[in-house]
């Protein structure tokens, strides 16, 4: 974005162009280029740890945390739920440090058939939990991560749907993500990163 603002000012028969045109092009193409590295480096760690587990996988998937490429996001699917958690590049821990969700699809029993239930069960491609909170059923889709779920492992999940309280809906995707965005949060995330 900034060789992009740098190029528009310029002059067209400016010097420094050449510069600002090569790093909005090499910039790019490095980070994708760690991240790719990272991501099979992962992959590796983590379908040997999953495997050595012993216990049933149906599927899993990891992604990058917000705003770095370091500290990885997974979803681990179970029998009856997932585990859940973060894992860094530069993690030394044999182990990973996940944290169990049940799916609690009992709890779906009176409105299995309705029309919200069904489409946000497709749009999070099975990637859901279903909580209890008071009165109100809470649908969560997993694949958008949790809230500081890095410092809070049991943390709210930042997608999350008020099933029987449709009006408490209006803003959704995203909801809490950058409640506490500041420097602790980024503080969490880098000590999270090197302490793994």
């Amino acid at each position: 974005v900034i060789a992009i603002g740098r190029l528009i000012i310029l002059n067209k028969y400016d010097l420094r162009r050449k510069f600002w045109w090569k790093l909005g092009i090499i910039v790019p193409l490095l980070y994708i280029g760690i991240c790719s590295i990272n991501k099979l480096w992962l992959t590796k760690k983590i379908v040997k740890q999953i495997h050595a587990d012993q216990s049933y996988c149906k599927r899993y998937f990891f992604t990058p945390a917000p705003f770095q490429i370091f500290l990885w996001y997974l979803v681990v699917e179970r029998k009856s739920g997932f585990d859940v958690g973060y894992t860094s590049v530069f993690g030394r821990k044999n182990k990973l440090n996940l944290h169990y969700f049940p799916r609690n699809d009992s709890l779906l029993k009176n409105i299995s058939d309705h029309e919200n239930l069904q489409k946000l069960i497709r749009f999070s491609q099975n990637y859901y939990t279903i909580e209890k909170s008071n009165d109100t059923l809470i649908f969560n889709d997993l694949r958008f991560g949790q809230m500081m779920g890095w410092k809070y492992p049991g943390g709210k999940f930042v997608f999350h749907y008020f099933l029987e309280h449709p009006d408490d809906n209006r803003l959704v995707v995203q909801r809490g993500r950058f409640t506490d965005l500041n420097i602790s949060f980024f503080k969490s995330m880098f000590n999270r990163i090197i302490e793994d």
